[in-house]
């Protein structure tokens, strides 16, 4: 269990702008967390923002386990006297969503503040506002670049098909080199095939995804029913098509462990 501990066993530099805080919020506390204990969790529903004197944390997933699960991490923040960090802030002044968890990591001493602490300090003490502001807008800039990331990862090279009913979208035989995707209306297999492929959710709206994914040759004709829209993703993208559609991957490696 977190502790409380006296602020002023902790060194701090004759220039720290944590005097200054301490001098117009007297009622903060000092906090020392141990080993795997959550400073901040995504399923928190209080406010607390906590600046770390002195130690180091691991900022995972706001889901994290309680048990350290590997995977989860996402960053580490080390803390000295000389230089705190700012954690939790993120909640009060992002609208009321923890964006991340926080694990301390070893012994982790930590000035617990409320929002209205916060609001203090942006009042009245532009210094501490400035390590505010410059944290704030570095993990604002980290998650942009983890979005940018995700988003690049995710992105498929795709073109639409419109059909008319009775037009061929694929012929027995042809090589599977696009993965279709009925996104409106609805296809049928001909020469021998019975599978109808409508639009809706889940695996059911890929038109033979197994032949794509093993760079097979389609089994049957396909021809729509109905006026339709259809998706095509092309093999270079087929790593974000797993990305953006994992409950086809789980589906096609059911089917062939089932075989």
């Amino acid at each position: 269990m977190p502790e409380p501990f006296d602020i002023s066993s902790i060194e701090l530099p004759e220039d720290s702008e944590v005097h200054a805080l301490l001098r117009v919020c007297p009622d903060v506390e000092g906090i020392r967390y141990t080993n795997d204990e959550f400073l901040v969790h995504g399923q928190d529903t209080a406010m607390d923002i906590f600046l770390i004197l002195r130690g180091n944390c691991l900022v995972e997933q706001p889901d994290a386990p309680r048990e350290r699960t590997p995977g989860s991490e996402l960053a580490v923040i080390q803390a000295e006297p000389d230089s705190p960090v700012f954690v939790g802030e993120m909640a009060y002044l992002g609208g009321g969503y923890r964006t991340a968890a926080v694990r301390s990591v070893m012994a982790t001493h930590v000035i617990r503040l409320q929002p209205h602490h916060l609001d203090t300090i942006m009042e009245e003490l532009p210094g501490m506002t400035r390590i505010l502001c410059r944290q704030f807008a570095q993990r604002l800039g980290e998650a942009n670049t983890f979005i940018k990331t995700f988003q690049e990862l995710s992105a498929m090279e795709a073109s639409q098909r419109f059909l008319k009913t009775g037009d061929v979208l694929v012929n027995a035989g042809d090589a599977a080199d696009r993965l279709y995707q009925v996104i409106d209306g609805c296809v049928a297999e001909s020469d021998g095939g019975d599978a109808v492929i409508q639009h809706g959710d889940g695996p059911s709206t890929f038109v033979h995804a197994a032949e794509f994914f093993s760079e097979g040759k389609h089994p049957y004709g396909v021809t729509a029913r109905t006026s339709s829209i259809v998706l095509g993703l092309e093999r270079s993208s087929v790593e974000a098509i797993i990305r953006n559609f994992p409950d086809l991957a789980l589906e096609l490696l059911r089917s062939q462990n089932t075989k």
